[in-house]
């Protein structure tokens, strides 16, 4: 197993619209992956709003491949989460 994390950030105003998304869009979206296993959305308050950190569960390279690209490294999310604040 492997798992792949990505972090964004947003204000205290926009705190429930990622965890929405991320339930509503991406979740769904990842689901119709092969070797997609799983996922995790934690969030913690930070100096200027709330960090959220998603962590996928894969069954192999192959299958994140499959999911982001070339470059398993590269951000691979699904259109929207910019309006709730940034990537880190």
């Amino acid at each position: 197993m492997i798992i792949r994390t990505w972090r964004g950030h947003s204000s205290a105003a926009n705190r429930a619209m990622y965890p929405e998304h991320f339930r509503s869009g991406v979740l769904p979206e990842l689901r119709t992956v092969s070797g997609f296993l799983g996922a995790r959305l934690l969030e913690s308050p930070d100096h200027d709003g709330f960090e959220f950190l998603v962590m996928t569960r894969w069954h192999s390279l192959d299958a994140i491949r499959a999911f982001a690209g070339d470059d398993p490294e590269r951000p691979a999310v699904a259109t929207g989460p910019e309006r709730f604040g940034s990537a880190r």
